[in-house]
């Protein structure tokens, strides 16, 4: 690049707002005839003027280089002042018979230069596919439709100044030889630079800031058709497509959202469509209007999905207030069902006849069905709530709730207190999980007041109407340790309490109930049976002593190819799945890591920093060695029975006791 900047114009001695001297422009050519320059492209318009001498000097070394293309434009063609058509500006005859010509590339309104210049009316080749006829063998088609791929921002080309060029310690051989020399004016230079209109948008423009001169525009298309990686557009039946495709999809696709929600899937799906059309680009060259989709007909569709949830929420509401007045006029929800109005949407109130009720606007009131709105609401509603009734016992308060029941403190009629579970047949979608949990209560019982280490099941029971099951249990302790027990600030004692409260416990109390649990849990496997939910919140303290509690989801060892369902808590279960003592063994492993750490599960299996600190380091590190056993996710590396694990804690705590 050679541009006509204002320090050439300067040192060249050249008027602000007058052409360059065409004698500059004939020894700048000879300088590039002697630097073998491959070929030379002028984006200057040379039209005819009175200095003879001049202009058959530019065409005369234009001659002699055989190697030039220079500018042309299409100009608007005028007539008493009104546009009447186009005219072609070309080259003054001499210069175009000793050069190729070409017409410049012609940007958009908005100053941008999108597509390569292809003027279907006068079938002119532009300046650039003239400088690619001088330079390849096979140009491609010059009227073919192609879009501009820009390399980078101003200055992205390597460039000199007109002025230094003509200097006469300038080595021009080593800056041009064998190369295509582009010659222009620098965007802020007066008549060469189009009177400061010679400046255009790209779009490296938006972070840079910087416009890149024409000839810099008509060198890149010219490196477009060279490389022959210029930008194509798809075919306008499948944009055509794409468009409506994506219209549908994203109106159908945010209407079931509520406004906030669709406002962030709209964010999230515009990030990725742009950066799929970017990738796209980048990768094959084909570029589509993303911004079309992304910035109109997202916006479009979320702002109809805000509309439909909009009047969606005020006919709920007028549904509402309107159920709301019929209730408090004594009317029961099967008269709210035939009684119930909403305003028609030409704003006339449908009512019933007088004889109806105390709400009827008489007999001249037009008769309509109730409000769909209504309806629904009514028939959505849920029954008010039957207080849960056992056999003996009084029900207190709720003391725990899970996702399908909920644990109940009860006093029977000698006054001694238990914990009751009720799991509900609602709470199921279907019929077989409230099954399954009636089938772990009644695999469970009859072993649970065989060993310490299980709670005791006293009792299961069944009710129909409402449908729940329930089951009696030993309480646990106090999480106050009041005694006697005060129902009023009754909480269950359990290890993820303690946790919570302690953070971690000491190890040899640590060690000590872990084996307890080993014990009751190798019992349980030896039964056929496996617990699958082991977590600290399922060990309650009875008397002092853990227990394994929440039985729900007990089942039998799976064997025989028989499956297992994939059920626990995450973090928990182990990577194989539930279905063998080893999975179990899994869980209670992560158990003891929390209890004797300190650490969240869902962060297995970090250490603590403070452990170097610790008085009982050695043991600790014995104790991690043994969790990282348990819990290894090679199912063959594991202890493979609950036996072993506590076989370890036991020796464990046994050679801490004798430390000691």
């Amino acid at each position: 690049m050679v541009y006509m900047d204002e320090e050439s114009e300067a040192r060249l001695h050249q008027g602000r707002w007058e052409r360059w001297d065409r004698s500059l422009h004939a020894r700048l050519l000879t300088t590039f005839t002697e630097a073998k320059a491959k070929a030379v492209v002028f984006d200057v318009l040379f039209l005819d003027t009175t200095n003879a001498l001049a202009n058959q000097a530019l065409a005369d070394a234009a001659k002699r280089h055989g190697q030039v293309a220079v500018a042309a434009i299409i100009a608007p063609l005028q007539h008493e002042g009104e546009t009447i058509g186009k005219s072609v500006m070309r080259p003054y005859e001499a210069l175009a018979a000793a050069a190729k010509w070409g017409v410049v590339e012609a940007s958009d309104a908005d100053k941008s230069v999108r597509e390569h210049y292809r003027e279907p009316g006068h079938k002119l080749p532009s300046l650039a596919w003239r400088a690619a006829e001088l330079t390849m063998a096979s140009p491609p088609d010059p009227f073919a439709s192609r879009w501009v791929n820009y390399y980078g921002p101003a200055g992205f080309f390597s460039h000199y100044s007109y002025a230094d060029v003509l200097a006469t310690n300038f080595n021009a051989r080593a800056a041009f030889s064998n190369k295509v020399v582009f010659v222009g004016g620098w965007w802020s230079v007066g008549f060469t630079g189009g009177l400061g209109t010679d400046n255009f948008r790209t779009p490296h423009w938006w972070w840079s800031r910087q416009k890149l001169p024409g000839v810099d525009i008509n060198a890149t298309t010219y490196l477009n058709l060279l490389r022959g990686d210029w930008l194509s557009r798809l075919p306008p039946p499948l944009e055509t497509g794409l468009v409506l495709g994506f219209g549908l999809l994203a109106g159908f696709g945010l209407a079931p959202w509520r406004p906030l929600r669709a406002a962030v899937l709209a964010l999230v799906v515009a990030l990725v469509l742009s950066a799929g059309c970017y990738v796209l680009m980048w990768q094959t060259r084909v570029w589509f209007p993303w911004l079309l989709l992304a910035g109109v007909q997202l916006p479009a569709a979320l702002l109809c999905c805000a509309f439909a949830h909009t009047r969606q929420l005020l006919q709920e509401n007028r549904a509402l207030e309107q159920a709301l007045v019929i209730t408090q006029a004594g009317a029961s929800p099967a008269e709210v069902m035939q009684r119930a109005t909403l305003l028609t949407p030409e704003g006339d109130v449908s009512q019933p006849a007088a004889s109806a009720g105390p709400v009827g606007m008489g007999s001249s009131a037009r008769r309509s069905g109730p409000s769909p709105a209504i309806a629904d609401i009514l028939q959505a509603a849920p029954p008010p709530p039957v207080r849960p009734t056992v056999s003996n016992y009084v029900l207190i308060k709720s003391i725990g709730k899970g996702a399908y029941g909920e644990v109940w403190l009860a006093r029977d009629i000698i006054g001694s207190y238990q914990a009751v579970k009720l799991v509900y047949r609602d709470n199921f979608r279907e019929n077989e999980p409230f099954e399954r949990e009636f089938n772990g209560i009644r695999h469970f019982t009859p072993i649970s007041r065989r060993h310490p280490g299980l709670v005791h099941i006293l009792y299961i029971g069944r009710n129909e109407k409402p449908d729940y099951l329930y089951y009696i249990m030993e309480l646990g302790d106090d999480e106050n340790d009041t005694v006697p027990l005060n129902p009023d600030t009754y909480r269950p004692k359990n290890l993820a309490g303690e946790l919570e409260r302690r953070g971690r416990l000491p190890l040899r109390e640590c060690l000590g109930w872990a084996c307890q649990l080993c014990d009751a849990l190798d019992y349980l496997h030896q039964q056929g049976l496996i617990h699958r939910d082991i977590k600290p919140s399922n060990v309650i303290f009875v008397h002092g002593a853990p227990k394994f509690a929440d039985i729900g989801l007990v089942t039998e060892i799976a064997t025989g190819g028989r499956e297992v369902t994939y059920l626990g808590t995450k973090g928990y279960i182990a990577p194989e799945g539930p279905g063998t003592p080893s999975a179990d063994v899994y869980s209670l492993g992560k158990v003891i890591y929390q209890a004797g750490f300190g650490v969240d599960v869902g962060r297995y299996p970090e250490l603590p920093t403070e452990m170097v600190e610790n008085a009982e380091e050695t043991s600790l590190f014995e104790l991690n060695r043994i969790v990282l056993k348990a819990c290894d996710s090679n199912p063959s590396r594991r202890y493979q029975t609950a036996r072993e694990l506590g076989q370890a804690l036991s020796d464990l705590k046994t050679r801490l006791g004798s430390a000691s």
